[in-house]
């Protein structure tokens, strides 16, 4: 889902990814990391005047997910 609003001269897009069933595991979420960094650029900044955000839900905690360090 996305979900996009204006503020100011600034477009907030928040990219949310859902499991219905299962939680998230390192491959996975590597993998939307670098596919939003390849879009957004490293620090999100690819775009003046959009800022991404991005949001990671499943209905478990995952276990053993080594969340990467990514911008704020």
């Amino acid at each position: 889902m996305v979900v996009a609003w204006d503020v100011d001269k600034v477009t907030h897009l928040v990219f949310v990814e859902a499991k219905g069933v299962t939680s998230w595991d390192n491959d996975q979420y590597k993998a939307k990391l670098d596919r939003l960094r390849a879009l957004f650029g490293l620090c999100g900044d690819g775009y003046p005047g959009i800022q991404p955000a991005f949001i990671l839900a499943s209905p478990s905690r995952p276990k053993k997910l080594v969340l990467l360090t990514v911008p704020a």
